[in-house]
């Protein structure tokens, strides 16, 4: 079996009680080997942990959207859409140059 490459998204409270986020590249050749290493090198004991396998069809606006619901960091479904509007603008620019 070919190992893929996992991307795990942690949500997880500093000692300070500040929520972060960390996303990090895993190679495991299975889900559960990926969540398995994904929980021992966690950054903190308790965390919420999204796992999926890489694609270029991911989207990093929805990464930060999820991360935003969980911390409690969105306000209202505007503040999404300006964060939505920002990528579609950066995306524009890099085609334009």
């Amino acid at each position: 079996m070919a190992a893929t490459t996992w991307i795990a998204n942690y949500i997880y409270a500093t000692p300070a009680g500040e929520s972060l986020t960390l996303t990090k590249e895993i190679r495991a050749e299975s889900h559960a080997a990926a969540r398995e290493y994904a929980a021992r090198v966690a950054p903190a004991d308790e965390f919420v942990l999204s796992l999926h396998p890489k694609s270029d069809e991911q989207s990093l606006g929805a990464v930060r959207h999820s991360a935003a619901n969980l911390t409690d960091k969105t306000q209202d479904g505007d503040q999404i859409e300006q964060l939505y509007d920002d990528e579609e603008d950066d995306e524009g620019e890099k085609e334009d140059l």
